[in-house]
């Protein structure tokens, strides 16, 4: 079985320029870009009551990235974190008594 999930832009926060010492510009927000969950499940049934299994949670490698911009910023310097997160594999064997 191969599931997918699939989340679009979300806007997080808004960044407040008077708070933060006119760090930010006015109207700029905080986003989550598209990303795509890829999970695996895999069973072998070797007889009624034992089976093989391998399970893949991310197995499409799932990018985690942020951006914080308003109008006035320009393309260039929208990115502000950006993390990569490896698959996890599990495998082994299940019995029933």
């Amino acid at each position: 079985m191969v599931n997918g999930k699939w989340d679009s832009t979300q806007r997080l926060s808004y960044d407040d320029y008077t708070t933060n010492g006119g760090r930010y510009d006015p109207l700029t927000y905080t986003y989550l870009l598209p990303t795509v969950h890829v999970d695996m499940d895999l069973s072998i049934y070797l007889t009624h009551g034992i089976s093989l299994f391998i399970n893949g949670r991310d197995i499409n490698k799932y990018k985690y990235q942020l951006q914080a911009y308003s109008p006035a910023t320009p393309q260039y310097a929208t990115n502000l974190e950006k993390d990569y997160y490896q698959p996890v594999w599990t495998a082994g064997i299940k019995a029933k008594f």
